[in-house]
This record gives structure tokens, C-alpha cells and sequence, in this order.
């Protein structure tokens, strides 16, 4: 999570948010799991991440802070899907 946070952080999502879905999702069931699975897969090492994310592209500080402009204009105006893959790959990491 500790990944996770710091890109939300850097693109001005709602990291606390992201936190408490995440703690829910991994005590759905009662007991607490992991988000995270690994497996070998030949010869490579397969990592899954599951987690519920909701991020934003677009309005809110998003669109009116200069440092969130910026940093999303370096990752190349990424869509929500694209921001969440990049947040849960960070996380994988």
C-alpha cells in the first residue's frame, strides 16, 4: 500500500480512500487476506493484485492544482484505467 499511496499522493487522489477500500476488501470475508498472490509460471514469476480502486483524471484539484497538472502531464494524461494499472503495478513492485 505503501506504493500505492505514494502515487496517489503525487496525482492528487483520494489516498485515504484507496486505503479504507483496501482493508475492506481484504477483510470482505471476515478474516483478513492478502490483495496480493504470486505464482511461477515457467520461467517466470506471475504476480496478481485485487483490490477495488476508484481514481479520477479529470475535475476537483485534479484540474486546478499545477502540481497535479504536471504530474499528470508527465505520465502522459493517463485515463482512469491506465492510472489504476499503473497505481496496482506500483503496488505489485
Amino acid at each position: 500500500m505503501n506504493g500505492i499511496d505514494a502515487v496517489a499522493i503525487a496525482l492528487g487522489q483520494d489516498w485515504r480512500a484507496i486505503e479504507a477500500a483496501a482493508h475492506s476488501y481484504a477483510s470482505i470475508t471476515g478474516k483478513y487476506k492478502p490483495l496480493t498472490s504470486y505464482y511461477i509460471q515457467g520461467d517466470y514469476l506471475i504476480g496478481q493484485l485485487e483490490m477495488p480502486i476508484s481514481v479520477g483524471t479529470v475535475g476537483g484539484a485534479v484540474s486546478t492544482n499545477p502540481a497535479y497538472i504536471n504530474t499528470h502531464r508527465i505520465m502522459g494524461n493517463p485515463s482512469t484505467v491506465e492510472l489504476a494499472q499503473v497505481m496496482l503495478s506500483v503496488g505489485l513492485a
